[in-house]
């Protein structure tokens, strides 16, 4: 980042780089990303053509939840590159690396889009996870209610 702002190739404020977003996309552009509306809300913007890595699959293991409901949760892109693409992102020290989050998100859609089925395998394997986790909690909480009541 450094060298981008040396060379002055870096972005001063969050304005400068929602205008250059907004020079290169139009209404009809459709935007893919991880857990976007962070991305989005930083710049100010709001756009209706999003496709969203975390959302996309975390709809496929709570699917009941009506869109207007908050998800219970969303998966990493971290996880789901590895679990989907055999990819180890995200490794450095440094923190993320923008570019390859990006790539990762398009990446994920794209499998989810192309293999369906393997897509089911790994919904039902997390959903399973999630009902585990559950099951787990509600026997701790249980075990700590019937101490407090001896």
């Amino acid at each position: 980042m450094s060298s981008a702002v040396a060379s002055g190739a870096a972005f001063r404020t969050w304005q400068e780089a929602r205008d250059k977003l907004w020079e290169l996309m139009d209404d009809s552009t459709v935007l893919v990303g991880h857990s976007f509306q962070f991305d989005l809300e930083l710049l100010g913007m709001s756009h209706a053509k999003v496709v969203d890595s975390a959302i996309l699959t975390a709809e496929t293991v709570y699917p009941s939840i009506p869109s207007t409901k908050p998800l219970t949760r969303n998966w990493g892109l971290k996880i789901l590159a590895k679990d989907f693409l055999g990819l180890n992102i995200q490794t450095s020290d440094c923190g993320h690396n923008a570019l390859e989050d990006a790539y990762a998100a398009r990446d994920v859609v794209i499998w989810c889009i192309r293999n369906p089925e393997d897509l089911k395998v790994w919904t039902e394997k997390a959903q399973l996870q999630e009902e585990h986790k559950l099951a787990r909690s509600r026997q701790r909480y249980g075990e700590i209610y019937s101490n407090l009541g001896t």
